[in-house]
């Protein structure tokens, strides 16, 4: 069986970033493909340092902050996407360089770059856009995401230019990714789904062995910041609709809700179901 190598995010412990590679990973294995998820830690290039703005800074000293006094939820936290991954993730043993990206891409059929905010300018790296696959028709874009509107650096525009010129077709998963590419390089682009909605309902239900204990119909939030006007709007919303809040994030902006408001982390068990459970009162 020919092996399928995914060039993506997924150990950030993101509940989006986990299941895009795991939804991507299900999707290539339905085609009768190997796959094989490269065990490759992202790396921020010095040059892109001055390009994280002070409120990006701000936040994530913030995070560490709120780590540190909540170290036994944290662990928690960590230890159930170390599960998830364990459990239906099929990970390559660590590479961490150049060179070992390119032995372990020797020996795939091919290397699927994508999906997540994986060509984003500010967390520049060219191993995301598969810089280490000496064949050219081995590589395949499936709806990397830049993350940003424009990207002002020219020196960096010049890097991503000679990157995606490598590739024979991109997709990309918005719209305004599509036009940073043709602003680059004149090749077809296409607007694609992210990989969790490939799977339909039944698909993420059946294939996770999914739980659903809560029967009452609520308002569902999940967030990947802590902007107050986020919790603002859910609130209105609630009161507008007439429904409890359930609110699932790995941010501190949970802090703002009611304890019986928040939906704890995904949980994967020994016998590979996924539970979505509510903190009590």
């Amino acid at each position: 069986m020919k092996k399928i190598g995914i060039m993506t995010w997924f150990t950030y412990n993101n509940y989006g970033t986990l299941l895009q590679v795991y939804a991507l990973s299900e999707i290539i294995k339905s085609y009768n493909y190997n796959v094989e998820i490269i065990n490759y830690k992202p790396k921020v290039h010095k040059k892109n340092l001055f390009d994280m703005n002070l409120n990006y800074i701000f936040n994530q000293i913030k995070e560490k902050q709120y780590s540190k006094k909540n170290y036994d939820r944290e662990k928690n936290i960590r230890n159930r996407f170390d599960d998830f991954r364990k459990t239906y993730l099929n990970i390559s043993d660590e590479v961490k360089n150049y060179y070992q990206l390119q032995t372990i891409s020797n020996n795939m059929h091919k290397i699927v770059c994508g999906s997540d905010q994986i060509w984003s300018p500010t967390f520049f790296d060219p191993h995301y856009y598969l810089d280490f696959v000496k064949d050219n028709s081995k590589i395949i874009a499936y709806a990397p995401s830049f993350g940003v509107n424009r990207i002002d650096n020219e020196e960096l525009k010049k890097d991503i230019k000679k990157l995606l010129n490598r590739f024979e077709n991109i997709s990309v998963r918005e719209e305004q990714g599509r036009i940073i590419v043709n602003e680059l390089v004149d090749k077809p682009t296409k607007v694609v789904l992210d990989p969790t909605l490939l799977l339909d309902k039944n698909e993420w239900v059946n294939k996770l062995n999914i739980e659903q204990k809560v029967n009452n119909k609520y308002l569902f939030c999940y967030f990947l910041s802590n902007k107050k006007e986020y919790v603002k709007i859910a609130r209105e919303m609630s009161k507008t609709l007439g429904l409890d809040i359930k609110v699932l994030s790995s941010t501190t902006i949970i802090n703002s809700f009611e304890k019986n408001s928040i939906i704890f982390s995904i949980k994967s068990t020994k016998e590979g179901s996924v539970r979505m459970k509510s903190k009590s009162k």
